[in-house]
């Protein structure tokens, strides 16, 4: 054998290399190229290439993509190691990447790029597990061992991996409300990390985990600051209540309705009114009870329960305290606030320690959350 083809198979050792002998001739091929089968692999060569070696696993993959007329093309390089027993290969249009655990696989384009950015094969990725799967709106995926990247035409190419993607995949992937995602992780306070998608943004944390964010309830949070802000990083996804949607956070909520938005730290449901009058006069005894408990409220702050439960200590009934508390005009939660003020005057708490003290005094835990959050602990 002579020329390129000749001075390759005997760099490989000739007939006793892993080449063998020769089993056909050279053959021509595209672009001015040929190639000669061997008794263990295939050799190619084109004015621009030179001469490589393509075989076993590799050589199978390049035959499956349609040899130097596929979207490979010709070889540019020998296998080279790498770790953990793999092997690559780069060609005109790619490169192959073969370990035992994950057999052979193409990466190019876009993701080639981006594999390259992250380390390659010794990067957080690791090694392909498949080939690109097309999916919505022109978008493709390709797992990897350490995480799965998408493109898409507006989003470009982007990883997601570990809790992120147990979570997209949870949301529907590219199908969900998320849509692609747009950027990396970006490392943030205390360890934490977000990613932003094209329908709203995960954020987690070690001490909370990973949590989905988006429309109103996720630009009122980015208004407060975000995980630097007062709320610091959310403790769930954003989920259905009566009448809209919440979102819980450390030191916090957010609740969005149609007809108020979103709001930080305050309910969605407007304070109840009181009930309107029955056609029937009061009794002199919840007349009496209904002054008392206005009378109590000008002095001190009391929970709805607190304040039925001292009407009944002076000696009304419990459907006149009752009575009495529900038609006097006030604010469960401006009385939280009051509350919480007072007990941080006299004395010191935790966070959680004044929550549980106001919910002794019978408010619920929202008003309790919404007091201690007016007093900034």
């Amino acid at each position: 054998m002579t020329g390129s083809f000749g001075e390759l198979w005997r760099s490989q050792g000739a007939q006793n290399g892993f080449l063998g002998q020769p089993t056909s001739g050279e053959t021509p091929i595209k672009d001015g190229g040929v190639f000669q089968n061997f008794q263990g692999g295939t050799l190619y060569w084109s004015p621009s290439t030179g001469a490589h070696s393509v075989s076993g696993d590799f050589l199978r993959f390049y035959g499956g993509q349609g040899y130097e007329n596929g979207f490979l093309g010709y070889p540019l390089t020998q296998e080279v190691r790498i770790r953990n027993g793999g092997v690559f290969q780069n060609f005109q249009g790619g490169t192959l990447y073969w370990s035992p655990g994950a057999g052979a696989h193409s990466v190019s384009g876009d993701f080639l790029r981006f594999y390259g950015g992250q380390g390659y094969e010794n990067g957080f990725l690791g090694y392909p597990q498949t080939q690109e799967v097309p999916i919505r709106n022109g978008g493709v995926f390709q797992n990897f061992q350490g995480g799965t990247l998408y493109w898409a035409p507006t989003a470009g190419a982007h990883s997601v991996s570990g809790s992120f993607r147990s979570l997209y995949g949870a949301r529907g992937y590219e199908n969900g409300d998320f849509g692609y995602p747009t950027s990396q992780e970006v490392p943030i306070r205390n360890g934490g990390v977000f990613q932003n998608f094209q329908g709203g943004t995960f954020y987690w944390s070690p001490s909370t985990g990973a949590h989905a964010l988006q429309g109103s309830i996720l630009d009122a949070y980015r208004r407060a600051g975000s995980e630097g802000g007062s709320l610091g990083y959310p403790t769930s996804s954003e989920f259905d209540i009566a009448g809209g949607k919440r979102t819980n956070f450390q030191r916090g909520y957010i609740e969005w309705s149609a007809a108020r938005g979103a709001l930080v730290n305050q309910p969605i449901a407007q304070p109840v009114a009181p009930p309107p009058p029955t056609s029937s006069a009061p009794t002199v005894s919840q007349k009496n009870a209904v002054s008392k408990a206005e009378s109590y409220l000008r002095y001190s702050a009391f929970s709805r329960s607190g304040l039925i439960e001292q009407l009944e200590y002076e000696g009304f009934s419990t459907a006149d305290a009752t009575y009495g508390v529900d038609h006097v005009q006030v604010n469960w939660y401006e009385q939280a606030e009051k509350k919480a003020a007072s007990y941080l005057k006299y004395s010191a708490f935790s966070r959680q320690g004044l929550i549980e003290q106001l919910e002794y005094e019978g408010f619920t835990h929202d008003q309790a959350v919404h007091g201690v959050n007016s007093t900034g602990l």
